[in-house]
């Protein structure tokens, strides 16, 4: 698999990181795993921070599946603007719940 963060937006749930790293994307940015492979993601010279979403430019990490909202807003803030953010994540929201819980 070719990726090229100058030219896409790269983004990875969970231990999908783990890929990223093995690819050499994240070695010496700051990124974000699933808690249980942290330690992996060291090994591939990552400054892994423990918050649920991380941006290094065109590369976004995040920690786990409740951080895809994080993630979903990112893709959307970039390619498109801040506004469709809320309009697109509001169809998407827990019944019960907050925009952003």
């Amino acid at each position: 698999i070719h990726v090229d963060p100058q030219r896409q937006l790269i983004g990875s749930m969970c231990s999908g990181s783990l890929l990223l790293g093995a690819k050499k994307l994240l070695t010496g940015k700051k990124a974000t795993t699933y808690p249980s492979v942290v330690e992996q993601l060291k090994e591939f010279d990552v400054d892994v921070i423990e918050q649920s979403f991380v941006n290094e430019g065109n590369i976004s990490t995040a920690a786990g599946c409740f951080a895809a909202q994080d993630l979903s807003a990112w893709i959307i803030r970039t390619l498109i603007n801040e506004e469709m953010v809320d309009t697109v994540l509001e169809t998407v929201q827990p019944v019960g719940k907050g925009l952003y819980f």
